[in-house]
C-alpha cells in the first residue's frame, strides 16, 4: 500500500477545491448580498432541519435553510472563513454571556428571521439562478458520449433523477409543478373508487330528476280531458261564422265600411242622361255666353249617337245598374291571307322606312 504525503498534493488539489461552487452579488431592498451555490452536505442538512414539519412550515423552512448557508457576504461585510459568530445574550439568571453560534444559525436568527415572506421567496428565487449558473459553468468544456442513447433511455434517465430529488421538494410546490406541466400524482385505489363512487351517484341523481319529469308530465296529460269532439253542423256553423266574420271586417282600401263602389253602367247612363238633358244657363248664374251652350249641346249630342250606337251594336239597350251579358259567339277575323314568295324576300337591303340597326351596307370592291 502506497503513501503519499499531503504536502506534496496540497498544490494540486488547491486548484480543484471549491470546483462548481459560484457566488452571485444583487441588491435587494437596499441591501447588498452575495449567495453561494451549496455543497452537497448543505443540502442534506436542510432537509433534515426540515423532517417532520407540515406543508406551510416546510415550505418556509426550506427557503431559508437554502438561504442562510448561501449567505457568504452582507453590505460588504466577509462571512466566507466565519464559521461561527460570538454573540452577547442575556443568560438566565440575568447576567450576560457570550455564545458562539454557528454562521447558518446566527444568519436565521438575527438577519433572516426578520425578513418578509415576500423577500424570503424573491432571494430563494435569486438563489436558484447561483445554482443555474453552476450547472453551466460545471458543463463548459466537458463532452458527454450520449449518442447511443435512445429515447427511452434518455427518458427513464431524466424520470430517475426527478424522482431522486422529489423528496427534497415540498408537497404542495410539488402538486403545483406537476400540475402546471398537465400530470398528477398517482393516485390511491381508495381515491379512485370515491371518485367512482361520487361519478354513480351523480349519474343517478339525472336519471331520478328526468324519470321524475316524464311521470310530472303524464300526470298533467292525464288531468287534463281532451275537449269533446263536435259534430260535423256545429263545425260547418263555426266555418260559416268565421267566413261571415271576415266578409263583413273586409271592406275597399280608402272606403267607408258599408259603402260599394259605384256600378261602371249605371255611371255611364248618368252621363248620357245628363248630356241629353238640356242645360238652362240661367241655373249657370249667366256665366257663360250663348254660343258655349249650343257647342255643349251639339258635343252632347254627337256622343249620345256614338253611345246609342254602341249599344245597339250590343243587342238590347242597358237599363241603368245592369251588366252586359257574355257575347254569345266569339267573334272571328275574316278575310284573305296574301300569300309571300320566300325568294322574293330581300333582306340585304336598307328598310324602306326609319333605319335598321341589324342592316350592313355591302363593301365596295
Amino acid at each position: 500500500m502506497g503513501i503519499i504525503s499531503a504536502d506534496k498534493i496540497s498544490g494540486a488539489l488547491s486548484k480543484a477545491q471549491r470546483i462548481g461552487i459560484e457566488e452571485e452579488q444583487f441588491v435587494v431592498a437596499g441591501i447588498a448580498l452575495t449567495l453561494k451555490s451549496l455543497r452537497p452536505d448543505e443540502y442534506a442538512a436542510v432537509i433534515a432541519e426540515c423532517d417532520g414539519l407540515g406543508d406551510v412550515d416546510y415550505l418556509t423552512a426550506y427557503q431559508v435553510g437554502h438561504i442562510i448557508r448561501s449567505i457568504v457576504e452582507v453590505n460588504g461585510v466577509d462571512l466566507r472563513e466565519a464559521d461561527f459568530v460570538e454573540v452577547q445574550e442575556t443568560a438566565p439568571d440575568g447576567q450576560p454571556k457570550t455564545v458562539k453560534l454557528e454562521r447558518h444559525d446566527y444568519l436565521r436568527k438575527y438577519l433572516v428571521g426578520s425578513w418578509g415572506k415576500e423577500v424570503v421567496f424573491v432571494v430563494y428565487q435569486k438563489f436558484g439562478d447561483v445554482v443555474s449558473t453552476a450547472e453551466e459553468n460545471a458543463q463548459k468544456g466537458v463532452e458527454f458520449r450520449v449518442q447511443d442513447e435512445t429515447a427511452e433511455d434518455k427518458y427513464r434517465r431524466i424520470m430517475g433523477d426527478l424522482k431522486e430529488i422529489e423528496d427534497e421538494v415540498p408537497e404542495e410546490l410539488l402538486k403545483s409543478i406537476l400540475e402546471d406541466a398537465g400530470f398528477m400524482r398517482m393516485s390511491t385505489a381508495q381515491e379512485l373508487k370515491a371518485a367512482m363512487d361520487r361519478t354513480d351517484q351523480l349519474a343517478r341523481e339525472q336519471a331520478a330528476r328526468e324519470q321524475a319529469a316524464k311521470e310530472a308530465a303524464a300526470a298533467e296529460a292525464v288531468a287534463t280531458p281532451p275537449p269533446p269532439a263536435k259534430t260535423d253542423a256545429e263545425a260547418a256553423a263555426e266555418v260559416e261564422a268565421s267566413n261571415a266574420e271576415i266578409m263583413a271586417q273586409r271592406q275597399p282600401m280608402n272606403r267607408a265600411a258599408g259603402q260599394l263602389p259605384p256600378d261602371p253602367h249605371q255611371t255611364l247612363q248618368e252621363a248620357v242622361s245628363a248630356r241629353q238633358t238640356p242645360v238652362d244657363p240661367a241655373s249657370q248664374g249667366g256665366s257663360q255666353t250663348a254660343a258655349q251652350p249650343a257647342q255643349a249641346d251639339n258635343a252632347a249630342r254627337k256622343r249620345a249617337e256614338k253611345i246609342a250606337a254602341l249599344e245597339g251594336d250590343a243587342g238590347v239597350p242597358l237599363e241603368a245598374g245592369q251588366i252586359p251579358p257574355p257575347p254569345s259567339e266569339i267573334p272571328v277575323l275574316t278575310g284573305s291571307r296574301q300569300e309571300v314568295d320566300p325568294k322574293a324576300v330581300t333582306v340585304d337591303q336598307p328598310p324602306s322606312a326609319g333605319i335598321n340597326p341589324r342592316w350592313n351596307p355591302p363593301k365596295q370592291a
